[in-house]
């Protein structure tokens, strides 16, 4: 998912993530690896953290995002995913 591509991105851990959210680090990593379904109240706090919407964040695949949320996603990145 496009969530840990951008946590890496940030330089930040899962642990301090989870400590942003105020989740488990083992709750966070299922999120992040799709497992677990954050609540409602996680996602607003996830889209807060990483400033973009969550229909970003959650993405498989960034290239079949419909246009209007292409401006949150990083030039380079969809660059090296074509090569």
């Amino acid at each position: 998912m496009f969530i840990r591509k951008k946590r890496l991105e940030n330089g930040w851990t899962q642990s301090h993530v989870a400590e942003k959210l105020e989740v488990s680090e083992r709750f966070y990593r299922s999120i992040e690896a799709g497992h677990k379904k954050p609540s409602y109240e996680n996602i607003i706090k996830i889209e807060d953290l990483f400033n973009l919407p969550q229909r970003v964040l959650f993405c498989e695949d960034v290239h079949k995002l419909p246009d209007i949320y292409k401006p949150f996603i990083n030039l380079n990145f969809l660059i090296q995913k074509q090569v």
